[in-house]
């Protein structure tokens, strides 16, 4: 573990371990109602790009890189704090989105994000 770098916006504590040899690492709650796309609150980003949240369908959204960012076999997604019984999956689509599902009781469902902590972490 190298040294840890911590950070505090909204009385939310962010820590990053400098140890991961220049990885890259975008850290936001998510907070999605109705029929809108999530909003992030951004605690820490050091990829050079935008990230644009979108809602494709019920259950089911999208943050879109402005730039090729997300590199197959060295990018990892952490997901967590959902509502109760509800779960919540990610998958890299491509090298630019990264789909976040939201399901409960096995359906897709809306307004299950409620600062639901992300967690990207790119690796060089």
């Amino acid at each position: 573990m190298g040294q840890l770098r911590t950070g505090i916006k909204d009385g939310i504590i962010s820590v990053l371990d400098e140890g991961d040899a220049g990885a890259q690492v975008y850290e936001a709650t998510l907070t999605q109602t109705s029929t809108a796309a999530p909003v992030a609150t951004v605690l820490f980003n050091s990829i050079p790009t935008t990230m644009t949240w979108a809602r494709s369908n019920t259950g089911i959204y999208t943050v879109t890189a402005g730039a090729a960012a997300f590199t197959a076999n060295k990018t990892q997604v952490f997901l967590g704090g959902v509502a109760v019984d509800a779960n919540v999956y990610s998958a890299i689509t491509s090298t630019t989105v990264i789909t976040v599902t939201t399901k409960n009781g096995g359906s897709a469902e809306d307004e299950v994000l409620s600062q639901t902590a992300i967690r990207i972490v790119i690796f060089p």
